[in-house]
């Protein structure tokens, strides 16, 4: 029996062998791309690394500042006595409201509440003098003040500023009377009176 061998030497795979200087000038290309991005990557590095220590700081700083937020959170507890201040100012004000309201339901005539007329008062206030007494007669035609003063020459500027107030505008203020207090030497008791005028000018 007679065999016919089909594997030539055409068929055979042939072995390419690159030459010296193609090898080395792949190995040359790798290794440079290798070294720039080695490079890069360390100027990277390098200037993280710089920053490491402002961060630090920063994050040092932010610690810092927590536990003192911390400290002060601890420290702002309820202070039973600030809360108890707290609840008393709150009872005055709303007294205060209530009152306000129980002047203004009584306006008689057609004349301004009263409280208009205590507000006309609460806005001028002058040095070393205080009111004691604040009255209202015939639906708030006529008032009465009484106070105190360390300075005899700040009754007559009082009565100027009543005067000018626009609430008060159609009455007159008069000092009634001005009289030394017994156990302290400078200290004045005065007392004004107010009533509107007609429009004759007339009080």
């Amino acid at each position: 029996m007679q065999q016919i061998n089909l594997y030539t030497q055409d068929l055979r795979p042939q072995n390419v062998i690159l030459p010296l200087v193609h090898i080395v000038a792949v190995v040359a290309v790798v290794l440079c791309v290798l070294a720039v991005f080695t490079g890069y990557y360390q100027s990277q590095v390098v200037a993280i690394e710089a920053k490491l220590p402002v961060n630090q700081a920063s994050v040092d700083q932010l610690q810092q500042q927590t536990v003192e937020m911390e400290v002060r959170l601890k420290a702002m507890k309820k202070d039973p006595s600030l809360v108890a201040l707290n609840v008393r100012l709150t009872k005055r004000l709303a007294a205060r409201k209530q009152l306000i309201t129980m002047l203004d339901s009584l306006s008689v005539g057609g004349q301004l509440p009263f409280s208009n007329l205590m507000t006309g008062l609460a806005r001028h206030q002058v040095d070393f003098l205080w009111l004691t007494q604040i009255q209202f007669a015939d639906g708030g035609h006529k008032v009465g003040l009484k106070g105190k003063t360390l300075q005899a020459e700040s009754v007559p500027h009082y009565i100027q500023t009543l005067r000018d107030e626009a609430l008060f505008l159609g009455r007159a203020f008069d000092l009634f009377q001005l009289t030394s207090d017994e156990d302290h030497e400078k200290l004045l008791h005065f007392t004004l009176s107010s009533s509107l005028m007609n429009l004759g000018g007339e009080q």
